[in-house]
């Protein structure tokens, strides 16, 4: 009996497009996994930036926190100003109050002013990213500890995400 089908392919060439389609789908599935792979050495290296800045900060910001607010913010200066990646930073005391900060992490305050309250109760690091309506930040905040090991504060360091999404 003959098909009536308008379509009517040789097996040959089913067989081709078979092979073709399983072929484009383990391709995809490849570029899917390297693409995620990348995504997460970036976030790795974030890490890892985010670490360097806020040790290189550590000893300022423990000199900034023996000193009252008012001067505390005057002596970091322009330290906590971000550039292109990095949003900025902000240095906390224990009991939550923010000493001094970036004019970039102004726009996060809430979202930092939570992730410090964590890291004081927790009394160790956190690193998060958090996506606002506007925003995908990398968020690190570390401890700040006196040379006898109690907490003096905390440092806040804010990197941009947004490179990362595209």
């Amino acid at each position: 009996m003959v098909s009536k089908s308008p379509f009517h392919l040789p097996n040959s060439l089913r067989m081709g497009l078979l092979i073709a389609a399983l072929v484009g789908l383990l391709i995809s599935a490849l570029a899917w996994f390297q693409i995620e792979r990348e995504r997460r050495n970036d976030l790795e290296e974030m890490d890892r930036r985010a670490y360097v800045i806020a040790h290189q900060m550590v000893y300022p910001a423990q000199v900034a926190l023996q000193l009252p607010d008012s001067e505390a913010a005057t002596a970091f200066g322009s330290m906590l100003e971000g550039y292109r990646r990095l949003i900025g930073l902000a240095v906390y005391r224990t009991d939550g109050r923010l000493v001094a900060a970036g004019k970039g992490v102004a726009d996060f305050t809430d979202l930092v002013q939570q992730a410090v309250g964590q890291t004081l109760a927790e009394a160790k690091d956190t690193v998060a990213t958090r996506r606002t309506a506007d925003a995908h930040i990398h968020l690190l905040v570390s401890v700040i500890r006196a040379p006898d090991g109690e907490p003096q504060g905390v440092l806040a360091v804010l990197h941009d995400l947004v490179s990362l999404d595209e």
